[in-house]
Order: structure tokens, then sequence, then C-alpha cells
């Protein structure tokens, strides 16, 4: 098993035959539509991850911290249902 930690990368070994790759459906449209990659389908019941990286410096903005705050907020105990109806605006 090959884990990398940059999508580009991911997305790069894909093309060069490497194996299967996961991946968000927006990042390998192109590339299906051109007959590059082939789309197996969906996986069921895949956890959702989201990061909020910012500069470690001593004092976060108040911006910074309350956007943090909102994602977690969000997000926390989301199913991947729940995270479509809050981009959607639906409950």
């Amino acid at each position: 098993m090959l884990r990398l930690s940059s999508m580009a990368m991911i997305h790069d070994a894909a093309l060069a035959g490497i194996g299967a790759a996961a991946m968000p459906r927006s990042l390998v449209q192109a590339d299906i539509d051109a007959g590059r990659l082939i789309d197996w389908g969906m996986l069921a019941d895949r956890r959702i991850e989201v990061w909020a990286l910012y500069p470690s410096h001593r004092h976060v903005s108040a911006r910074v911290t309350a956007f943090v705050k909102l994602l977690v907020d969000l997000f926390e105990n989301a199913s991947p249902a729940a995270f479509g109806n809050m981009v959607s605006g639906t409950s």
C-alpha cells in the first residue's frame, strides 16, 4: 500500500497506473471524461475529514479562532448525508 500526503501526488500516482485511489470527483472528473481514469463507484460509509491549516503563530487572530470553532461545531459527528444537507441548506 502506498500512502501519500498530497492529493496532487495521489492523482499523479493513479494517472501513472500505480494503483487505485479514492479521490473527490471534482479532482478527477476531467480524467474520467477523457478516459485516463476509470470510475469504480462510491465508497460506502466513508469518513469525511476536514482540516483547518493556519500559521502556528503564538497569537491566532479572533477570526481564525472563530472559523475553526465553526468548522468543529458543524462537522463534529457529522455524517456524509449531514454534510450534504449543510451545503445545500436543508436539514
